[in-house]
């Protein structure tokens, strides 16, 4: 994420004036996020997003969530999101249950039959 965001500023600014503290501050060269900031994160995107959470279960979209935190704390280590994020998800729908792990039904679309081209089709035998 950080080689990517380097890139990413050195491409837009594309100048021979490079100011190194301006880089490293937008590459975030430094920045050390604690484990209490990560949770401290999770825990705002968890009541912001409680509601939905609660109403789709362990059927939330986790990678959304992620991605709010990542917004918040773009430097933060994703295995430490990823934990946190498991076990507050834990802490607030508990154990899977057996509904939680079924995959949802798919409605497969119907799609509308072609009158004109079954018409023609047996127009077309008809005359032959």
């Amino acid at each position: 994420m950080q080689l990517e965001t380097a890139f990413a500023y050195l491409f837009a600014t594309a100048s021979v004036n490079l100011k190194v503290h301006d880089f490293e501050e937008a590459c975030g060269v430094g920045v050390e996020v604690s484990k209490e900031d990560i949770e401290r994160a999770v825990s705002e995107v968890f009541e912001e997003k409680k509601a939905n959470i609660l109403e789709q279960h362990y059927k939330t979209n986790v990678g959304e969530l992620f991605g709010h935190v990542r917004k918040k704390l773009p430097w933060a280590d994703p295995k430490v999101v990823k934990e946190v994020v498991d076990l507050e998800l834990y802490k607030l729908l508990g154990e899977r249950t057996a509904a939680d792990n079924e995959k949802p039904v798919k409605k497969k679309k119907e799609r509308p039959v072609k009158t004109e081209d079954k018409a023609k089709v047996e127009e077309t035998s008809a005359a032959k």
